[in-house]
């Protein structure tokens, strides 16, 4: 897998949720998919601790 220096090409891919095109690289949205996951259960845990 080729990094994308453009981040164009990363802001779109985050747009259309991961219906990437080739240049997009499903890696960078796997990666992206992660981490909201990942921020959405924080942000469930700072609420439950609020």
């Amino acid at each position: 897998a080729h990094l994308i220096s453009s981040l164009d090409a990363v802001s779109s891919c985050i747009r259309v949720d991961c219906t990437c095109r080739a240049s997009c690289g499903l890696y960078i949205c796997d990666i992206r998919i992660d981490l909201e996951t990942e921020m959405a259960r924080k942000q469930e845990l700072d609420r439950a601790l609020a």
